[in-house]
């Protein structure tokens, strides 16, 4: 998503967006950076990405196939196929695909079919 991998070192300063928060609640030493932008990131120990989520506005943040906050579920599975799972999580309909050749999923997050959340991460997270 807009230049950002998993699995790359983390800089704290990302296309001009600014830290707002840091959290370190998370299993083995990982923390989460959030940024103004509604940007997260899951950051190990070794500063490492192992989590990109965009979440609110994301201004500018897109991922690789073109599809951002605010988009249309049927773009989603136009774009990334008809082969996803579901779920429901916190009162949002999640449609995700799994990369087992990069042990990465994806997951968009829908309320009403239209994207809010999008979070991209190892699948052996911890």
């Amino acid at each position: 998503m807009n230049g950002l991998n998993l699995g790359e070192k983390y800089f704290p300063l990302i296309n001009g967006d600014t830290l707002h928060n840091i959290d370190t609640f998370y299993p083995n030493n990982h923390v989460n950076h959030k940024y103004k932008s509604g940007l997260e990131l899951l950051v190990d120990k070794e500063l490492y990405i192992k989590r990109i989520w965009l979440q609110g506005p994301s201004i500018g943040y897109i991922t690789s196939k073109g599809v951002s906050i605010g988009n249309n579920r049927s773009k989603v599975i136009d774009l990334y196929g008809k082969n996803f799972y579901m779920r429901h999580e916190q009162g949002a309909d999640i449609i995700g695909y799994i990369d087992r050749k990069r042990n990465s999923k994806i997951e968009f997050w829908t309320s009403e079919n239209i994207v809010h959340s999008i979070r991209y991460d190892k699948r052996n997270l911890y």
